[in-house]
């Protein structure tokens, strides 16, 4: 816990040196057709972050594995594993691949892309699973025929609290390689300030990747990052300030792009240090400009089973974040949409129905101002 204050501290230095909507559409609501070339050479930019969740309370269970005592986490181990078949990825995963097909943005920011392998014989449990979240949206993806590729992706934590356990927290950029070119210098690493290591194979690291792109023959720049997110109570003061340095590290590595667009799980909410930061950096929270007085509220949506009748979203913490995208009065023009939240959108999971996440995800399609 030394380790973790004083990362703490030295992100405060960091960041100081840098600085209840309940209404849902009734059904499908795709963004506005794309339209490149439109009269007038109007052009718009859409992205889509989504958390596709790991599928069982994975603090609850990194907490009890770090105990070290297979009295308190054998039990968690259990209770984790049936609700990770509960929520079972791979239906999960065609919902939220229909979820890209409906709106098809340039380009979608994924969050808790996990890679598990638990083989739990040895705790004398006989279950071996081996799932890649990545690999069955990819493979989702070729059979639904979109072009969406793998521009990057970044391994966040590779957690391995017990010999035979591996969890793999990745955030991965998709494009539309039809619609979007990618160029050199990808960036695609873990932030210099995390909260590092909690227990013997639990080092907790946030990433976060930056991508030059090309669409309809302008550059443009996209972020996704998931920010680091709390430890329970009481630990909200610090993280914010954590999260503040993680948001400082993305200003700081984007540097003067004009035209940027900043996706993902930011663990934090409107008013927050690390708002604040992106704001003093240029970049304008999308959802308060195009939706006034509505929260939009994107987390703690669902039980981790995903089994509620109802979305009972209760914060806003998912953003997209615009750089150079207003128009010459202030003005931003576009649409931005949540998905993953109305009831048209549960699903027939292993044991029920089920939502796709237990995050609300966000479609942003935007209005190129002139002259760029």
């Amino acid at each position: 816990m030394k380790h973790f204050s004083r990362l703490l501290a030295t992100a405060g230095v960091a960041l100081v040196s840098a600085c209840g909507d309940s209404s849902t559409p009734a059904g499908p609501t795709p963004t506005p057709q794309l339209n490149e070339g439109r009269e007038g050479g109007g052009r718009n930019v859409s992205i889509m972050t989504r958390n596709v969740y790991i599928g069982f309370n994975a603090d609850a269970a990194l907490a009890a594995l770090s105990t070290g005592d297979p009295n308190i986490f054998v039990p968690v181990l259990q209770a984790s594993i049936a609700t990770l078949m509960a929520t079972g990825f791979n239906t999960r995963a065609k919902a939220i691949v229909g979820e890209i097909a409906l709106n098809r943005p340039h380009a979608v920011g994924l969050q808790e892309v996990y890679r598990i392998h638990a083989d739990l014989n040895p705790l004398g449990v006989p279950v071996v699973i081996d799932l890649d979240y990545l690999a069955i949206l990819q493979a989702e993806i070729a059979k639904a025929h979109l072009p969406y590729v793998v521009a990057a992706n970044v391994v966040d934590s590779d957690l391995q609290p017990l010999p035979g356990i591996e969890l793999i927290d990745r955030d991965v950029l998709l494009v539309d390689a039809s619609r979007v070119k990618v160029g050199a210098g990808v960036i695609a690493r873990t932030f210099e300030f995390n909260i590092g290591l909690l227990a013997p194979g639990i080092d907790k690291k946030a990433g976060y990747i930056v991508a030059p792109v090309t669409i309809a023959g302008w550059p443009y720049t996209l972020v996704t990052t998931h920010l680091e997110s709390d430890l329970g109570p009481g630990s909200y003061s610090q993280l914010s300030r954590l999260r503040a340095a993680q948001a400082s590290e993305i200003a700081r590595v984007v540097g003067a792009a004009p035209m940027v667009l900043v996706v993902g799980d930011m663990n934090d909410t409107p008013g927050s240090l690390m708002n604040q930061v992106l704001a003093g950096a240029g970049f304008s929270d999308t959802w308060m400009k195009l939706h006034s007085g509505q929260p939009g509220f994107t987390g703690d949506c669902f039980s981790p089973d995903l089994t509620n009748r109802e979305s009972q979203c209760q914060e806003r913490i998912d953003f997209v974040f615009a750089r150079g995208f207003d128009q010459p009065a202030g003005v931003l023009l576009g649409t931005e949409i949540r998905v993953g939240m109305s009831a048209w959108e549960r699903l027939q999971g292993p044991g029920g129905l089920i939502w796709p996440s237990d995050h609300a995800g966000l479609v942003g399609d935007f209005r190129v101002p002139p002259l760029h």
